[in-house]
């Protein structure tokens, strides 16, 4: 027999073959091989595959039979789970409780995690700062921008050899876009700076970095590329846009980018280049990147010097860098891009994540605990038979770790699958997931749930003598105090759940149901009217008037809902430019005042007298500021800004002399006509501003139309046949007053919704916990209960005693817990300038709420559990 076997079975054999079995079933092919070689090829390929594979399955399962867990983790991992289905109840309210709290914490992470996380995808995000303007404080006009004003700024890249780069982000204003026969209005669409991809990091999909070098050329978002080109190849097409004065330019597409992320401080939906270096001035958030090497703190050193080089000798102007990781939590400048969050936010989402964890791992250590010392027989056995105090240990341990394992993959599959839903449901922005932080913190729940849910049974039970173990179930925590103190500590964090919502759902409703002072209802919101339509704003009123449903039409600079943009020192004759009082300046209309159903406190409405005419549409700036000064105008203020000025009453102000000043423009002065009442212009966390009102057509922006009520759908509809008709390259876009308002507490609503689900979440839990505790409390006490309904105890005096022992820590851990919760939420309250009085009697009706949970579970339990006593005795 000289039949070698072939490599390629060989390699396939010691692949796959254990080492013992390897040579045998070489030798047997071997023979195999010998034995068909008068066969035809193919015949003999077939038998001897055959004949392999058959030898390998066999090698396989022997390996399979001789690696099968034997011993004591093999033993271990079976008992474990015959005990889990021994105790159904116990198991299910271990279970649905642990992966309930899980889900709820899994949630609050990735939020936090979230918001943690905004504007540090940049690498180097350290070294990305964002320029603010600060004004002196104690100035009229002073204040801090998110964005700058001065041309100067331009030089910073040339002064710091610290920069790597710098860009501006102008032209701001939502943008008119024409793409072929199509007209959009588009959010979020700068001029910037080509350098801007060096300090970014956008992904691309088409073109290049460098996309931005050549003039009118453009970079679009994923979806804005869709939007405006549909499934045609975007790069190398064209659109126009139109900026406010009414001028048109045209781009080319040089690159497609993917859409920024939801945790970015700055959304984009298109960038366009500065054509011209002159064109790079006014209004601008700029941003610079440093060297890798270089530190902020050796350019903020130097800021003051290079102000004031470009300035007066004692500037009042001051430049900041802000770190851009730092926007989205913490700056709340004026001109923000958008509104941002705060980390009050987060701490309190925090809180209540640590709160629903902790009452999840108390009920789970409480049932694991009162369980475990029901079955001291069983580690009574495991010590005779030789089992050591570790072993014990660890075998409390591993069966936590199975539950924990299991309510933890089960409150994975439900975040997945669940997360889209409730991010509609709630209306919030798309939670970025981080798979690796968000893996490690499940790491971190499957060791520390487990370890601190078995060290206080598996302490007790390893120290106790196997004789006494061995005796019976002596029901050891039958009268432990632990368990008390656990259910006290779980209901004190059910408790501030319960609290925290009810002084939240006051606040909101407080926040919905305040006067502000005018008539938010059935008011239609025009958007951004083109700049002819200023100069026409008289007729476009008369003729919208004409439409059924109209009541009234009106126009404004700032919708009252969105911060005031500008703002001005009002000077009395005696004083100088930068003398007066700085406050907001509100451009407005005759129509105003009645369509909001505002107040006087004194005088009279505006009335308008042109006297020179208005600026026709592409005006040079210098021949607006001309017409500005020429064209005589009268004021109204409110009532705060009247006190201010030292008018405490309202009427002495009427007919006195004032002029507005700012540094950019300057208004002719005029005479004050009258003196509004105080209204809320932004979100009642903020008090209300000072304000000056004065009527200018070409800086109305927004057009409001009240309608009839019933009358929406069919008046809307001819509004926007007129809008397309007239204006058909602005599109008609709409909003209405009251939702402008909703969306101000929108994230208080959020947390509203989150913060009362989680409450009922943590009382179920907390209660699944009490009928555990209470059902095997009840069970080791039946002897008890029985001799004493003998003894002629009825269940209601039963149902008396038990709550007494158990409502007493309950209520307890309800009244410590009160301090902390009036301390954060009086914290969260103090960030409104408007809110309700700290409710204290919130605390006593959460102690009355939990108290009837308890002593309903309670009394349920001793029901449940009161068993004739005839059949306990006989059976003792």
């Amino acid at each position: 027999m000289n039949q070698d076997v072939p490599k390629l079975f060989k390699w396939i054999i010691r692949l796959l073959a254990s080492e013992r079995d390897q040579h045998i079933i070489e030798g047997d092919l071997q023979q195999l091989l010998y034995e068909t070689k008068r066969l035809p090829l193919f015949t003999r390929l077939w038998i001897i595959l055959k004949e392999a594979s058959g030898l390998i399955r066999l090698s396989l399962t022997q390996q399979q039979m001789r690696n099968r867990p034997t011993g004591i983790h093999y033993n271990l991992f079976l008992t474990i789970f015959r005990s889990l289905v021994k105790r159904p109840l116990f198991s299910f309210i271990n279970l649905f409780g642990l992966s309930t709290s899980l889900l709820c914490v899994l949630f609050i992470f990735t939020y936090v995690n979230h918001e943690l996380s905004f504007d540090k995808y940049h690498d180097n995000h350290d070294k990305i700062f964002r320029i603010t303007y600060q004004e002196d404080e104690t100035e009229p006009v002073g204040g801090h921008w998110a964005r700058v004003p001065v041309d100067w700024i331009n030089e910073m890249a040339d002064v710091f050899p610290q920069i790597e780069s710098f860009a501006r982000f102008q032209d701001f204003w939502p943008r008119n876009v024409k793409v072929g026969d199509k007209v959009y209005r588009e959010e979020f669409a700068y001029s910037v700076d080509a350098s801007v991809t060096k300090i970014f990091d956008f992904e691309f999909l088409e073109g290049e970095e460098d996309a931005l070098n050549q003039p009118n050329s453009a970079i679009l978002t994923e979806s804005i590329a869709k939007r405006y080109f549909a499934d045609q190849e975007a790069l190398g097409k064209e659109f126009i846009t139109y900026r406010a004065d009414g001028m048109a330019e045209r781009f080319e597409v040089k690159a497609i980018i993917v859409d920024m992320p939801s945790n970015s401080h700055l959304p984009i939906n298109f960038l366009t280049t500065i054509n011209q270096s002159s064109n790079r001035t006014g209004w601008a958030y700029t941003y610079i990147k440093l060297h890798d090497d270089a530190k902020a703190k050796d350019v903020e050193d130097k800021l003051r010097d290079f102000v004031t080089a470009r300035t007066e000798s004692d500037p009042i102007e001051k430049l900041n860098l802000q770190p851009i990781a730092d926007i989205h939590l913490t700056s709340h400048l004026s001109r923000e891009i958008t509104q941002n969050s705060r980390m009050s936010y987060i701490i309190i989402f925090g809180f209540v994540g640590i709160l629903i964890l902790g009452i999840a791992v108390i009920n789970f250590a409480n049932l694991n605990t009162l369980q475990s010392l029901s079955r001291t027989k069983e580690v009574g056995m495991r010590k005779v038979l030789g089992g050591s105090k570790s072993q014990t240990f660890k075998y409390f341990l591993f069966e936590a770790f199975i539950i924990t394992l299991g309510a933890l993959s089960l409150a994975f599959l439900i975040f997945f699958i669940a997360k889209s839903p409730i991010e509609r449901s709630l209306d919030i922005e798309s939670i970025m997931v981080d798979p690796i932080k968000l893996a490690l913190f499940g790491v971190s729940l499957l060791i520390t749930i487990p370890l601190l849910s078995s060290l206080y049974p598996s302490r007790i039970l390893s120290n106790l003598p196997p004789l006494i173990a061995l005796k019976s179930n002596t029901g050891l925590g039958s009268r432990s105090v632990m368990k008390k103190v656990l259910l006290g500590i779980q209901f004190a964090m059910a408790s501030a759940l319960i609290s925290c919502l009810f002084i939240i759902q006051k606040q909101f409703v407080f926040l919905q149901n305040k006067n502000l002072g005018f008539e938010k209802d059935n008011v239609l919101v025009i958007e951004e009217i083109p700049d002819e339509s200023k100069r026409q704003i008289a007729t476009i009123k008369s003729e919208l008037l004409r439409i059924p449903g109209v009541e009234n039409v009106s126009a404004i600079m700032e919708l009252p809902a969105r911060a005031v943009k500008d703002g001005v020192a009002l000077n009395k004759p005696h004083q100088k430019d930068n003398e007066g009082v700085g406050m907001d300046i509100q451009i407005v209309d005759e129509d105003f005042y009645n369509l909001l159903g505002l107040e006087m406190a004194a005088g009279s409405w505006l009335t308008y007298k042109p006297v020179v005419a208005i600026p026709p549409v592409g005006t040079s700036f210098d021949g607006i500021m001309e017409y500005f000064k020429q064209q005589p105008r009268d004021y109204v203020i409110n009532e705060t800004a009247a006190k201010q000025m030292g008018w405490d009453n309202p009427q002495d102000a009427i007919g006195q002399k004032v002029k507005p000043w700012n540094p950019f423009y300057e208004l002719r002065g005029g005479q004050i006509a009258g003196v509004l009442k105080d209204y809320h212009q932004e979100s009642l966390r903020a008090s209300v501003d000072p304000v000056v009102m004065t009527i200018e057509p070409i800086w109305l922006r927004h057009c409001l139309v009240k309608i009839e009520a019933g009358q929406f759908q069919s008046t809307i509809s001819h509004i926007e046949n007129y809008w397309q008709t007239h204006y058909p390259e602005s599109p008609f876009e709409t909003t209405f007053l009251d939702m402008e308002w909703d969306r101000l507490y929108r994230a208080e609503q959020t947390q509203m919704t989150l913060i009362r689900s989680f409450s009922i979440l943590a009382i179920m839990i907390a209660v699944l916990g009490l009928f555990g505790v209470l059902g095997y409390i009840l069970k080791t006490r039946s002897k008890e209960m029985a001799v004493r309904r003998v003894i002629g105890a009825n269940q209601q005096l039963l149902a008396t005693m038990v709550s007494k022992e158990y409502l007493t820590p309950i209520l307890i851990g309800g009244f410590l817990s009160a301090p902390l919760i009036w301390y954060t939420m009086k914290t969260w309250l103090d960030e409104y300038a408007y809110h309700i009085t700290m409710p204290y009697q919130v605390f006593g009706i959460t102690l009355m709420i939990t108290g009837i949970i308890a002593i309903t579970a309670i009394c349920t339990q001793v029901i449940t559990n009161a068993k004739n006593p005839v059949d306990v005795l006989r059976s003792e």
